[in-house]
């Protein structure tokens, strides 16, 4: 399409205008897969210890392909294994895997994403109670909770959108009350979902796999950082009480010492009353 060009000026249409913006998100999206991919990559370069890490992921189609793609973002330090569930809850999800779970250490991380179908069905509440127990149950690992993205096949300020959103919120309080819980928050933006708008998309994918992994190099970053114990500082050094029985003498004269000040009379309160009071016969 020709541009008009009047007085020396480009006049763009609507149209052209729109086609400029969605350019400008493509590359937008495009940046932060881009952007993602290099910090994945320089910080698992700073990552240099030697020991294995298990990492399961559990979750409904949504997770499809994940396990592969985050095999791809972590180094060979990482034993990945995915079970994915399409179509599935909450509750049918989490009593999968068990023998898998149960075998995982705090040197692991377990990833579930799931929820959207419990959503979809009115469930949404019955989803946070399985899995609050659920975290409760498992306490001996590392939980990392994805959350559920927005769905694009419906309105944006639709009921199932705004319930997707207070799901979310109550995955950040529930991981803000159990330190062996985190959540990563999935990107929600139209051009990283397929064309129906209830999937993610390849470059969505790629995205969430890194962060993921940006994620876990994340923790793994704060448990190697180690505390350093402060010694107990006392401004009184200690006495020697053998060679100098002089200091153990005047302590023990400083203890029992008996203070010298004049204390006043206790008032008796009941002669505060003006005038006295008369007892009526009865």
């Amino acid at each position: 399409m020709i541009p008009t060009t009047v007085n020396g000026q480009i006049i763009t249409t609507k149209k052209d205008s729109l086609t400029n913006d969605m350019i400008n998100k493509q590359d937008h999206t495009y940046n932060l897969v881009k952007e993602s991919a290099v910090e994945v990559i320089y910080n698992r370069a700073k990552y240099t210890k030697c020991s294995k890490h298990k990492v399961l992921l559990m979750g409904d189609s949504h997770m499809r392909g994940r396990a592969a793609r985050l095999i791809a973002s972590l180094d060979t330090h990482f034993e990945v294994c995915g079970v994915v569930k399409p179509g599935s809850t909450t509750g049918s999800l989490i009593g999968t895997a068990k023998e898998e779970v149960e075998k995982l250490t705090m040197n692991d991380f377990l990833i579930i994403c799931s929820g959207t179908n419990d959503i979809d069905r009115n469930y949404s509440t019955k989803a946070l109670k399985n899995i609050t127990n659920f975290i409760k149950n498992v306490n001996h690992t590392n939980i990392i909770l994805v959350s559920v993205p927005n769905r694009y096949d419906v309105k944006e300020y639709t009921y199932i959108n705004s319930t997707i959103r207070s799901f979310n919120s109550k995955l950040l309080k529930l991981s803000k009350l159990f330190r062996h819980v985190s959540t990563v928050a999935i990107v929600n933006n139209r051009l990283l979902s397929t064309k129906h708008g209830l999937h993610l998309n390849e470059p969505s994918k790629e995205l969430l796999s890194n962060q993921i992994a940006l994620h876990i190099l994340s923790l793994l970053d704060k448990a190697s950082l180690n505390p350093i114990p402060l010694g107990w500082h006392d401004n009184n050094p200690p006495i020697d009480t053998v060679n100098n029985p002089t200091c153990s003498n005047n302590q023990e004269q400083a203890a029992s010492r008996n203070s010298i000040r004049s204390r006043k009379i206790p008032i008796t309160r009941s002669n505060d009353f003006y005038g006295t009071i008369k007892h009526q016969p009865t």
